[in-house]
């Protein structure tokens, strides 16, 4: 299994060290930010599963993004979250075993993963069709939910 970390806060540093003390460095890649929308969309488009472990969220953008992309999304019991992803697809915050165990309950269930991809993709239809804020969200929406994921 690999796994990409994106995003440069202010626990990126530990969570390279992290990597390399728990001698996992050569399966985790991290990436400080993606340079535009296309490396996003590029990105994603190459995944199997996106997790979003975060703390806090409002509506969370990234999490509807991936959705739209088609691929099998999980995310913490924050904020929004709880609106985008089915119950079966969310773990407690703050819990890295919560976390551990739902992402290996379903990288190794293939059919869960299209199953929960294709649910979810749904869900963001369902966004796009209503959305009325944001533009750059609804640029990508309309470009992503165009046919099914």
């Amino acid at each position: 299994m690999e796994v990409t970390i994106i995003g440069g806060g202010k626990l990126h540093s530990s969570l390279k060290a992290l990597a390399v003390e728990l001698q996992v460095s050569d399966n985790i890649h991290f990436i400080d930010r993606l340079p535009s929308a296309d490396h996003v969309r590029e990105f994603i488009s190459k995944s199997d599963l996106f997790v979003l472990p975060s703390r806090t969220e409002g509506l969370p953008r990234v999490l509807i993004e991936a959705m739209a992309s088609g691929i099998a999304c999980l995310g913490a019991n924050v904020g929004g979250v709880p609106e985008l992803l089915g119950n079966e697809w969310i773990f407690r915050p703050n819990d890295p075993s919560a976390l551990a165990s739902i992402v290996m309950s379903v990288v190794g269930n293939p059919e869960r993963l299209s199953t929960g991809a294709r649910q979810q993709w749904v869900v963001a239809r369902e966004i796009a069709a209503n959305y009325s804020g944001d533009d750059v969200l609804s640029e990508f929406l309309d470009e992503w939910v165009t046919e099914e994921g």
